[in-house]
């Protein structure tokens, strides 16, 4: 939108296959998450972004069951 400010939006997919033959979960898992975000860069040492991952295969397994996440993240470059 601007120079320092930047909105982003993606689609990710994840298949999780565990390899244990003893383990009772012998499925595979399939995530499709939905990524929206947006940035700033303060200057060019310091930028801001705020992400929201909305997940539509939550499970009880972890973090595969966080259905919405989301998420501040900063970047100091030195």
């Amino acid at each position: 939108m601007t120079d320092k400010f930047h909105l982003s939006s993606g689609l990710e997919i994840e298949y999780t296959q565990n390899a244990d033959i003893y383990d009772k979960i012998t499925a595979p898992l399939l995530q499709t998450k939905v990524i929206n975000g947006m940035g700033y860069d303060f200057d060019t040492n310091f930028s801001l972004e705020v992400n929201h991952n909305l997940n539509f295969g939550a499970s009880e397994l972890g973090y595969y069951g966080t259905s919405n996440l989301l998420y501040v993240k900063g970047r100091f470059k030195f």
